[in-house]
């Protein structure tokens, strides 16, 4: 069962993750509070941008963790869209879409260095676009 949230909730939510990832600066915890920054900020700018009030009035696609669709949906940069591609684990080079990195970052399966570092630097762009969105 999906729990429904209203826009000032993702909102507020967004700036709570953010600011306590910027609070802890590096590492898992802070990538996995920056992706659910990023989750809220993306689903908010959608609801916002399509007139809803709550994560009730999304479509099922829009209701995941993929933050890749949201911002395919949102018409986000080509740039921004071509960051949030699939990583791989360590050691086995196994794959991880953006949509399982919260996964991944929660139950410490480590991702290789250059792939962590790559997400890393995506999710704080897709944070310096959220600050710049309307609304947000």
């Amino acid at each position: 069962m999906a729990i429904d949230v209203s826009v000032p909730s993702l909102k507020a939510a967004y700036v709570t993750h953010r600011d306590t990832a910027e609070d802890l600066g590096s590492g898992v915890s802070a990538c996995l509070l920056r992706f659910y920054a990023v989750e809220c900020a993306l689903k908010a700018a959608l609801l916002r941008r399509e007139n809803k009030r709550s994560t009730a009035d999304l479509e099922k696609r829009d209701r995941s963790h993929d933050i890749r669709a949201l911002a395919i949906r949102l018409k986000l940069p080509r740039h921004e869209i071509d960051s949030l591609v699939n990583c791989r684990l360590k050691p086995d080079g196994r794959p991880v879409a953006s949509a399982e990195l919260h996964e991944a970052w929660r139950y410490g399966a480590a991702l290789q260095d250059e792939d962590q570092k790559r997400m890393e630097a995506a999710l704080l762009a897709l944070l310096t676009w959220a600050r710049k969105e309307p609304g947000l």
